[in-house]
């Protein structure tokens, strides 16, 4: 770990860059502007990697949907599904909070660009997990 990595609590929705390494601890602030200090083995370090797929929300891969979105076949209303297996393939990694966040800016994202079509009516399939998504 070193000043300007992004880390991540362990068992916590909590993430931000190192501003402060001391011998125990670490000292970092969060998107809101919070400065939090936990100790080394309560952090983990954010991979590039995990970081551009994180930045990369509305990723679908190939093999769980069709290029063209569904439609409901009774009524011709177009559907949208949020599970996480649809936003995201690789979402074992991430916290409840995370895949919410992931769920809820896609819903979000789905939702202008009906508006922006004139839809008046569109389906969104959503669940109820660990967290609310409605």
């Amino acid at each position: 770990m070193k000043i300007g990595d992004k880390v991540a609590v362990i068992n916590d929705d909590l993430e931000g860059k190192i501003i402060q390494i001391m011998p125990k601890e670490i000292r970092f602030v969060s998107r809101d502007g919070f400065e939090y200090v936990y100790k080394k083995n309560q952090l983990i370090v954010i991979q590039k990697s995990l970081e551009e797929t994180l930045k990369n929300k509305h990723f679908i891969p190939k093999d769980l949907v069709s290029k063209k979105r569904k439609r409901n076949k009774q009524t011709g209303t177009p559907v949208f599904d949020l599970h996480i297996e649809r936003i995201q393939a690789k979402h074992q990694h991430l916290s409840n909070g995370q895949k919410l966040t992931m769920q809820i800016d896609e819903a979000e994202r789905i939702i202008h660009k009906m508006k922006i079509k004139h839809q008046k009516r569109f389906i969104l399939i959503h669940g109820l997990g660990q967290g609310v998504l409605k």
